[in-house]
């Protein structure tokens, strides 16, 4: 689903002829596809070749729209990505004060990366801030409020935080989201709603987020704990979300309920016994 998100996201910057192109490609596909399915017997030969010959012009058509797109925004993207904070704010800072001066608008997709940059890096006053300016742009983007409600959640705000962290989930944000309203539901003392949505985690989900959903859930006499393996993987994210927030009351709740973890992971598990 973020591989179809990214490209929806890049194709939309292609010249207006190039997504003409590549639309009326995709629909002839689409059609040839169809009639396949339905009875490939009655297809001659030049069919199947049509189908390979349109499915190479969508993508080269793709690769053309894209030739440009190495973009200050997916330049930033990588380094945030990369955990490169610092240069994902420069870049996008750079960016933004370029399109300024020539009087071009600026997607809300960098000043919600820009958002989640500055929060990364300790500085959630302003990030706060762009998020907010985004989302009173865009009341119905879920990426927006999602990322302020990540910033909410890490200045201590839970109750604000989980209230835009739902609105990005009603709003079509991923469900891994839901994570976030279960940790802030858990700090609001909402034990139910936390273990309802640590329950619909996926297992596939980062291993950080796997082992603070079974801890939490361990805490509540409930679920199968975590091995050694999860907690070597997933403990330094929180460990290092601990130290980087430790000014704000996230980052204190945050260690305090960490340490059984911390004193487990130097002493041998029992927490999941």
């Amino acid at each position: 689903m973020g591989v179809l998100i990214e490209f929806w996201r890049d194709m939309r910057r292609w010249e207006r002829h190039v997504q003409a192109a590549f639309g009326i490609a995709l629909a002839l596909l689409v059609l040839l596809l169809v009639v396949f399915a339905i009875g490939r017997e009655r297809v001659p030969p030049v069919g199947l070749i049509g189908l390979f010959g349109l499915a190479l012009a969508a993508q080269f058509i793709a690769m053309w729209g894209n030739r440009h797109l190495v973009t200050p925004y997916t330049q930033a993207q990588r380094a945030f990505i990369a955990g490169d904070f610092d240069r994902a704010r420069a870049i996008l800072s750079a960016h933004i004060a370029e399109n300024s001066a020539k009087g071009a608008p600026v997607d809300a997709d960098v000043y919600v990366l820009l958002g989640n940059a500055l929060r990364n890096l300790g500085e959630l006053a302003a990030s706060r801030e762009t998020l907010t300016m985004v989302v009173r742009q865009h009341p119905d983007s879920p990426f927006a409020l999602y990322g302020l409600g990540r910033t909410l959640l890490v200045m201590g705000e839970y109750q604000q935080a989980l209230t835009t962290i739902k609105k990005s989930l009603s709003l079509g944000a991923p469900s891994v989201v839901e994570f976030d309203s279960g940790y802030a539901s858990y700090m609001l003392g909402d034990i139910q709603a936390a273990q309802d949505a640590m329950r619909r985690l996926s297992p596939h989900a980062e291993p950080y987020r796997q082992l603070m959903a079974r801890y939490l859930l361990g805490l509540a006499g409930e679920g199968p704990g975590a091995d050694e393996a999860l907690l070597a993987a997933g403990l330094p994210y929180w460990r290092a979300e601990a130290q980087r927030y430790a000014a704000t009351p996230y980052g204190q709740d945050l260690a305090a309920l960490i340490q059984p973890l911390v004193e487990e992971s130097q002493g041998g598990l029992r927490w999941d016994s």
